[in-house]
């Protein structure tokens, strides 16, 4: 297999991840607007600074050397606030 090949071949794994990626973005969305829902059925607010802080400090106390801390940090901030949003 030449090169040329290898790459196709990866950059196939890395579509199929991606989209993976994309689904269960999808379904955490959805769960986060239920959750929204359930928070106005209840007067609460929806901004939870406490449960999100929580959410980071379990991702980052279950990451590998793979990703710097930061990063993680960054993408999952940018989740939890993309969630919040739809809420």
């Amino acid at each position: 297999m030449g090169n040329q090949q290898k790459i196709d071949t990866i950059r196939s794994h890395i579509d199929t991840i991606d989209s993976a990626i994309l689904k269960l973005l999808h379904k955490r969305l959805g769960y986060a607007k239920e959750i929204g829902r359930l928070k106005k059925a209840s007067s609460r607010g929806i901004e939870d600074r406490e449960r999100e802080e929580e959410i980071l400090q379990r991702l980052l106390s279950e990451n590998s050397e793979l990703l710097s801390d930061k990063t993680v940090e960054t993408v999952f901030t940018a989740i939890i606030a993309a969630c919040r949003r739809s809420q």
